[in-house]
């Protein structure tokens, strides 16, 4: 959701995906879930060339000014929130990209770069 608004707003957004299939659905304007509007969000963002979605974590932040972290956080029967569960997803992308030899990766991004929590 908030990728199609901020691309709905005229911002060149890359949204990256957890999966090469869940990439390639938001490409094809499918939604993951409802949200009334969405699916028209997509749409005028993936025509207008305003929005585009990867599963490639180096493609997704190559040219970004800022990196907005967001997800379905799932909570617990009293409602608590799973922070670990987000943490092991904004972690674990960075920590494959140093892996694969990209060393200034983080340390390029932290300069570059601001990053949001969910």
């Amino acid at each position: 959701m908030t990728a199609a608004c901020l691309a709905s707003r005229g911002i060149a957004t890359v949204g990256l995906a957890e999966t090469p299939a869940a990439a390639a659905e938001l490409n094809a304007g499918k939604a993951p879930l409802f949200e009334p509007g969405l699916d028209a969000l997509l749409a005028q963002g993936l025509q207008g060339g305003t929005l585009s979605f990867t599963n490639d974590v180096a493609a997704a932040v190559s040219s970004a000014d800022l990196l907005w972290v967001n997800f379905d956080t799932p909570v617990d029967d009293d409602d608590v929130a799973d922070v670990g569960y987000v943490l092991d997803r904004v972690v674990a992308p960075f920590t494959s990209e140093r892996r694969r030899g990209h060393r200034d990766f983080l340390a390029g991004a932290g300069r570059q770069h601001g990053a949001a929590g969910a």
